[in-house]
């Protein structure tokens, strides 16, 4: 996995989901999962409005 997910501030918008230019990200329910297909582009971070996301190089 190359982003870091913090599950405690996650609020499940999918605002990461949509921006992700190679779909790496995917809302199931309440839970976010990082594919391995992930870019390392950091579209995601910027994205997330409480900063729950961290990209892990």
């Amino acid at each position: 996995m190359t982003v870091k997910i913090d599950r405690q501030k996650c609020c499940y918008c999918g605002g990461c989901t949509s921006i992700c230019p190679v779909a790496a990200l995917e809302l199931k329910e309440t839970v976010l999962v990082c594919h391995e297909n992930c870019v390392n582009c950091g579209a995601c971070t910027k994205a997330c409005p409480v900063g729950a996301l961290e990209v892990k190089k």
